[in-house]
């Protein structure tokens, strides 16, 4: 019974020993100092890099924001301050008339000074922002077709002498009004009065003039006179029939043209 209760106790005190060893064994317990420390250092460097690389990151999206940014309107608070809205708050400011009361007469306080600056040209019928940049469009457009380029090319060199041959005052004096009446003869000497002393209406109808006047001798060209129907512009119930000069307005040759 000793012999067996021995044998047992050293059975017990075998299995103990390896449980321990088996413990002492672990992924962590089983190294030595040198890789413990070795193991610490790299997780720390690990986590340095991902900070980094995060931080990294963080500076490029803000960058891309400071630069989008950049493009688009700065405002404070709800004020736009950029260039563009200054100057088209200046144009709206200079074209009101801050003496009249707006309750009173709010046409004349929001546009009085508008009015007062910008005057009808000999020949206009009105004037307005799109009429102003009409205007502006056909300055260059002059300006281009005065200009002196040997190297242009030849559609652009052609269109400068048909516009000067129109800009020839002394040449288009000398051959006087003949060439008008010649081709007012072509849609007939018996549509225009000044043309026979001896004119009568008889057998034309008005639908007949217009068409006539609309394409003198098939050419296509513009009438002398424009006639048209509109709504009128004070009362929309109401029809007006125009009868009024077709041609566009001239630029007037005290203007200056100038290149946008």
């Amino acid at each position: 019974e000793c012999g067996e209760a021995e044998e047992g106790g050293l059975v017990g005190r075998s299995g103990k020993d390896e449980g321990q060893r088996f413990s002492e064994s672990g992924v962590w317990k089983g190294r030595s100092k040198q890789q413990k420390c070795l193991v610490a250092f790299t997780v720390i460097f690990f986590l340095l890099a991902v900070a980094f690389f995060i931080a990294f990151l963080v500076v490029i999206l803000e960058k891309d924001s400071e630069d989008t940014s950049s493009h688009a309107p700065q405002a404070q608070g709800d004020v736009c301050i950029t260039h563009n809205c200054l100057q088209t708050a200046a144009y709206l400011s200079n074209n009101v008339d801050p003496t009249v009361d707006p309750c009173q007469d709010f046409y004349r306080f929001a546009c009085g000074r508008w009015r007062d600056t910008h005057k009808l040209k000999a020949g206009d019928s009105k004037v307005d922002n799109f009429w102003l940049a009409d205007d502006k469009n056909k300055n260059i457009l002059r300006s281009a077709l005065m200009a002196n380029d040997p190297n242009a090319t030849a559609g652009v060199s052609k269109m400068r002498a048909y516009f000067r041959a129109c800009e020839d005052t002394e040449a288009i004096d000398a051959r006087g009004v003949q060439p008008l009446k010649d081709l007012l003869k072509t849609g007939g000497d018996n549509l225009f009065p000044t043309l026979t002393p001896l004119w009568t209406d008889e057998g034309w109808t008005f639908p007949e003039i217009v068409e006539r006047m609309g394409s003198v001798g098939n050419l296509q060209t513009v009438p002398a006179m424009l006639l048209q129907v509109t709504v009128d512009k004070a009362d929309s119930a109401k029809v007006t029939f125009e009868v009024r000069p077709s041609l566009e307005r001239a630029i007037s040759a005290k203007q200056k043209p100038h290149v946008a």
